[in-house]
């Protein structure tokens, strides 16, 4: 009777491959935070480029600040769980501002608003 034997480097990859492969749905269902993201349009519907939008935690008084991007997209990543006012900013628009939006633990807040005309 022959048995294989596979070569000692070869099971030390497969076994890592192994644990890896494993231990990938455990670190994702340990995740804490959450995020916000969205698209800053104009009363017409064109999307604002450069527009600073800001997430402050209105229990710890954190905030975290994004551009957005040629498509008019920001993004706020690793948000604590908690109530936030999401504000947004462009020279020569109206500030957006809205108030009480939770964000919860692996929760992804979808913000799609428009800036609003010109203004101060």
């Amino acid at each position: 009777m022959r048995t294989a034997i596979w070569p000692v480097p070869f099971r030390l990859c497969l076994g890592f491959l192994s644990l890896l492969l494993v231990s990938n749905g455990t670190l994702n269902a340990q995740e804490t935070r959450g995020q916000i993201l969205g698209r800053i349009l104009d009363q017409s519907g064109a999307v604002v480029v450069g527009a600073t939008v800001k997430a402050l935690n209105t229990g710890t008084n954190v905030a975290i600040t994004a551009s957005t991007n040629e498509s008019g997209d920001y993004f706020l990543p690793l948000l604590l769980p908690g109530t936030y006012t999401l504000s947004a900013e462009m020279r020569g628009f109206k500030t957006f501002v809205e108030e009480s939006i939770p964000v919860q633990v692996a929760s992804r807040m979808d913000q799609y608003r428009s800036g609003g005309g010109a203004g101060q």
